[in-house]
């Protein structure tokens, strides 16, 4: 069974982590129409990685957002899954389950909710947490994520895709655009795996009090389009601090 979407995953040097997506994406009862990598000139196995597994590689950019763009313009569904490369589908009827609630409930655009299969107690309770806070606020926040969002194509092409200045949370200010013109939620059928890599290289305190921060920009609608918070693509600024 063939579904009419297109995946889109943004990489740069993700040999690590692409096969298991892609992995997890293949084991699936009902298959997307396409798998596109948008590549930001990766210098590892992400690019064959990508192509070994059937995935179409077209080019990235140095900034998720880019990737998403230029992956989305290559796509030729009506439907958009936007995935990060470290995130995975937990059981083969993840692709089926939530396109059906995202038709059923006549959605424009919508995230899902975090799952961890590994960590301590600590990670599990902020992960609850964090759901929890989106759960609730999904009505008036709209606290899109980037690691796993699906919209129509028809809307990212009308909202013009993801804001390329802006450095970080440009997820939020994407599902909160499209939000205007269509409805918007996080699904609630199936959860998908994330990593722990930001935790573990970071920090739990440090990611917290970064992502505090964050939050207060979100709350009084200023955009982050210069580097007043530490980002990088590539996680390369972590292991020089």
């Amino acid at each position: 069974m063939k579904l009419p979407l297109s995946i889109i995953v943004p990489t740069k040097n993700e040999e690590a982590y692409l096969a298991g997506l892609l992995q997890s994406i293949r084991a699936q009862s009902a298959q997307p129409a396409e798998i596109i990598v948008a590549d930001a000139d990766s210098t590892d196995r992400t690019r064959a990685i990508a192509k070994e597994y059937g995935a179409k590689v077209t080019q990235g950019g140095n900034h998720p957002g880019i990737g998403r763009n230029r992956g989305a313009a290559a796509a030729t569904q009506p439907l958009l899954l936007f995935l990060d490369a470290d995130v995975s589908l937990p059981d083969n009827e993840f692709l089926k389950v939530t396109t059906d609630e995202f038709e059923k409930r006549k959605l424009g655009v919508a995230c899902c909710l975090a799952l961890i299969t590994s960590g301590n107690m600590v990670d599990r309770l902020g992960v609850k947490m964090i759901n929890t806070y989106f759960s609730f606020t999904e009505m008036f926040l709209k606290n899109g994520v980037g690691y796993c969002t699906f919209i129509t194509t028809k809307m990212h092409k009308a909202i013009g895709g993801y804001n390329e200045k802006i450095v970080i949370t440009e997820d939020q200010d994407y599902v909160a655009r499209a939000s205007k013109l269509g409805k918007f939620r996080f699904l609630r059928e199936k959860k998908i795996i994330v990593s722990l890599r930001r935790y573990e290289h970071e920090g739990r305190v440090r990611l917290f009090i970064k992502y505090f921060y964050v939050t207060m920009y979100l709350l009084f609608k200023i955009k982050i389009t210069k580097g007043k918070i530490p980002y990088s693509f590539t996680h390369s600024y972590l292991k020089k601090n």
